[in-house]
């Protein structure tokens, strides 16, 4: 179990500094020795925390709003620094769909990338061989960041914002294309109110094959004159080899 050790220098350093008699000292040594270590406090929580001596003491209330303020806080700036991370665009969604058609038409599929922030002339679309490879990139700004709320702003939070103004975001993707897929009919579309690239990928028109029927004309076997067929007794075989008995 971790000591509380830093928990002990901060209450003892608290009551050299405000000039605390030989009673509050002796109340320093109890709160040592009947509750749990620092770490411990801020793992577990500090609303449940309660002291079960001397509970109208400024003193000791003030340290555990101390901490209880230090916990939510770092939970607040790990929450902002995960929401800056999440909006990059190297996080975006490529998602690939493939129209619903009929029995009759040609299948078509359609690759969606959302590119906030992005301007259409950084945005590379290729087709090498059956790959389809996708580059975008863009300035981070402050308008792209995240919304700081209220509380995160009181928290005086060191996020990444401070190191990422200024810098490039950038998307790569590369996705293997159906070999059904006509690559000379590829488009590509921006929308510019929803920040997004559509990828059209029509696949190939079926190719039908017409077979042709050839009339032919074949002449009837004539038998000899003279000749007949052995007639065989039916009354007169045997069964299993289907031969006349002698």
């Amino acid at each position: 179990m971790i000591s509380n050790q830093p928990l002990t220098a901060i209450a003892t350093l608290s009551l050299l500094a405000s000039g605390t008699t030989s009673c509050d000292a002796r109340k320093a040594s109890l709160f040592r020795a009947h509750h749990p270590s620092g770490f411990e406090m801020l793992t577990q929580g500090m609303d449940d925390f309660v002291l079960d001596w001397n509970s109208n003491s400024d003193y000791h209330r003030n340290v555990l709003e101390y901490f209880n303020r230090q916990y939510k806080c770092a939970h607040l700036c790990a929450d902002r620094n995960r929401a800056i991370r999440e909006s990059s665009i190297a996080k975006g969604h490529v998602e690939f769909i493939r129209e619903p058609v009929n029995t009759n038409d040609v299948a078509h599929h359609t690759v969606k990338v959302q590119l906030p922030g992005v301007d259409p002339k950084d945005i590379k679309v290729d087709v090498v061989g059956d790959i389809l490879s996708i580059e975008a990139s863009r300035q981070w700004t402050k308008e792209l960041l995240p919304e700081i709320d209220e509380e995160s702003e009181k928290c005086n939070c060191e996020d990444l914002a401070s190191t990422l103004l200024g810098k490039t975001d950038t998307l790569s993707r590369r996705l293997r294309l159906p070999s059904s897929v006509d690559k000379d009919k590829i488009s590509v579309e921006w929308n510019k109110s929803e920040t997004e690239m559509l990828i059209s990928l029509p696949e190939k028109e079926p190719e039908v094959l017409s077979i042709k029927i050839l009339e032919v004309e074949r002449p009837k076997e004539v038998e000899a004159p003279g000749k007949r067929p052995p007639e065989v007794d039916v009354h007169n075989t045997d069964e299993q080899t289907g031969l006349s008995r002698p």
